[in-house]
């Protein structure tokens, strides 16, 4: 039986530059909801691209239930990546949480997560779970090796998803 998102292992991946900063000047404010909720609010805080990855692999390594990121599209990206290891989850059962605060976060949209830091820590607590496709793409680097990447809205290369008519 799983215990109560109050109960479980959390762990915040933070990506204070997100948004133009904003995220980092709203982060004390989501820690303090947080431990209103838990005693315990891991936080990882990025400084740099890549660091989201490294993060929450592991601190699903570490036995985190729970990894929530606190950005944009950006690091959800990096985020559900590291959830999965070379042919499947880390660990299936753990979950992955969004604390929307970048400049689009189509993801948010999408799902639909609030915006209002408020509720949307509201939804990471929550008892509703919701499963998402996940899509896998393999393909030749710069280098000529052969990488992998999962997207879990949209995939795109170089070109934003207008339609054009001829």
């Amino acid at each position: 039986m799983r215990l109560p998102s109050s109960q479980r292992k959390m762990a915040f991946v933070v990506n204070p530059n997100s948004a133009m900063g904003a995220a980092g000047r709203e982060w004390p404010h989501i820690r303090a909801a947080a431990r209103e909720r838990t005693e315990t609010v891991r936080e990882c805080i990025t400084t740099g691209p890549g660091d989201a990855s490294c993060m929450t692999r592991e601190a699903l390594l570490g036995g985190a239930e729970t990894v929530v990121c606190v950005g944009g599209d950006g690091t959800l990206s990096e985020v559900v990546n590291d959830f999965m290891g070379e042919q499947s989850p880390i660990d299936p059962e753990a979950r992955v949480g969004f604390i929307p605060i970048g400049t689009g976060c189509d993801f948010a949209k999408t799902v639909p997560i609030p915006r209002e830091l408020d509720r949307a820590v509201g939804v990471v607590f929550g008892t509703q779970t919701r499963i998402i496709d996940l899509g896998r793409l393999q393909y030749l680097d710069h280098d000529g090796c052969h990488r992998s990447a999962y997207f879990h809205n949209v995939v795109s290369f170089g070109l934003g998803g207008r339609w054009w008519s001829g």
